[in-house]
């Protein structure tokens, strides 16, 4: 028996996995150099943006369980994404200093969308539980492989400014997607009930 589900609902989840992966690997790998070439910031603080995703993205995952009392899983994974989108986009545009400090916004808008989305795997009656977590995370680790390649092919043939507002138009699409996920879901449980 196949360790992973084709099922439309493990392969959407993991293709919302591998969106979040890709921003985490691209951002992780990219943005010291975006925030030096493109911002102009000296390299020696541009690292600080990463640093910076980094730290809010650990807060967030740590005290996450306490926003989780207050949330479902979709408001958190739908309200991550697109406040995702709004801090790449405020990253792109503003100048400086206030790009860079925008990655504070960035990690903590992600830092619950992706355990959120294994948590959904989990909990749903429609594939076994085994399979749709398999999938969903090996679509995920897919994106943070590829992610830093991705974004490097892009930026190539264009510029890391280009690269980053694919990122962005990313996010909000998959906000998009993880609003029908869910539905999708929610009507599978129907249908099995």
């Amino acid at each position: 028996k196949s360790p992973l589900s084709f099922h439309p609902i493990a392969i959407i989840f993991g293709l919302l996995s591998f969106v979040s992966y890709l921003v985490e690997g691209a951002v992780g790998d990219w943005s010291a150099l975006y925030l030096f070439e493109d911002k102009g910031i000296v390299i020696e603080e541009a690292v600080m943006g990463v640093m910076f995703f980094n730290a809010t993205m650990c807060i967030g995952r740590l005290l996450g369980n306490s926003l989780g009392k207050h949330l479902t899983s979709k408001q958190v994974v739908i309200s991550g994404y697109l406040f995702g989108a709004v801090a790449m986009a405020l990253i792109v545009l503003l100048p400086g200093y206030g790009s860079m400090y925008t990655y504070l916004l960035l990690g903590i808008s992600l830092a619950m969308v992706v355990p959120n989305l294994f948590s959904a795997m989990g909990e749903q009656n429609v594939i076994p539980m085994t399979q749709a977590v398999a999938t969903s995370t090996m679509l995920g680790y897919m994106g943070i492989l590829m992610g830093p390649a991705l974004i490097g092919f892009i930026a190539h043939g264009t510029s890391l400014t280009v690269a980053f507002i694919v990122l962005t138009v990313l996010l909000v699409v998959s906000a998009g997607i993880g609003k029908y996920a869910y539905m999708l879901m929610d009507k599978s449980k129907e249908v099995e009930g």
